[in-house]
């Protein structure tokens, strides 16, 4: 058999096993050489495991067998969103019992953005547990998304007060780009509950460049539009621009 071919047919049996017996296909993982291979089992085996016995996946995903952090971040990611779901004390513990890697994205911020799906008000109470840094700035994101959604405006802006002073400006760069893409027409009308001027031009310049405000989208009115230019040139109309 062609060696493509053969590399193939053993992927879809590993795959397979993967499925229906994920400890029984942890010994084939061990024998993997290829990385890329190897980390696609591995999320794999973690998905579906986590799924039959996500106690079981986490005792797997947490030994300390992987030589490769970022496939064990990986790894354990798949089992904490499951893990979110049936023992969410367990799974942000288990998160912050993990050192932070060096991209900052430490796992908690991932429980939180499991837990928003499902319970917002509950993850807003354990924001305060999670570690500085950017996954600080990924959980309350993740809120803040979620309070849009739900139309929980007010909530969202006031989400900022519990962030440093230092990681606002991150915060509400993403709030503002989520806000437009999902409803733009409220993010106007709360331009003057923004807590600075500066953040309202921030806002008022998202939803200038984003797609939602060209006149194909039609997702804003011509009053609206007009409200969100006179914040960026309000001497524009004086002009006679």
């Amino acid at each position: 058999m062609p060696g493509g071919l053969r590399n193939k047919a053993e992927d879809m049996a590993m795959w397979a096993i993967a499925q229906s017996n994920p400890d029984d296909a942890v010994n084939l993982l061990a024998n993997l050489t290829n990385p890329d291979r190897k980390r696609s089992l591995a999320k794999e085996i973690a998905l579906n495991w986590s799924r039959i016995d996500v106690h079981e996946a986490l005792d797997w995903a947490g030994s300390g067998q992987f030589s490769d952090p970022k496939l064990q971040w990986e790894v354990l990611s798949i089992v904490l969103r499951e893990l979110a779901y049936n023992d969410l004390e367990l799974a942000m513990q288990t998160a912050l019992n993990q050192p932070l890697p060096s991209s900052g994205d430490g796992l908690e911020s991932i429980v939180i953005d499991e837990l928003v799906n499902t319970d917002v008000d509950k993850a807003i109470e354990m924001l305060s547990e999670v570690r500085d840094g950017r996954t600080k700035i990924l959980a309350f994101t993740s809120t803040a998304k979620a309070l849009v959604h739900i139309g929980e405006f007010d909530q969202a802006i006031e989400l900022h007060e519990q962030l440093p002073e230092s990681r606002r400006s991150n915060y509400f760069s993403e709030l503002f780009g989520e806000w437009t893409n999902t409803d733009p027409a409220s993010l106007v009308a709360m331009l003057d509950e923004l807590p600075s001027e500066q953040l309202k031009k921030n806002a008022a310049t998202q939803l200038i460049i984003s797609p939602p405000f060209s006149p194909s989208a039609k997702r804003l009115s011509r009053e609206q539009a007009q409200r969100v230019r006179k914040i960026l040139w309000p001497f524009s109309e004086q002009n006679g621009a």
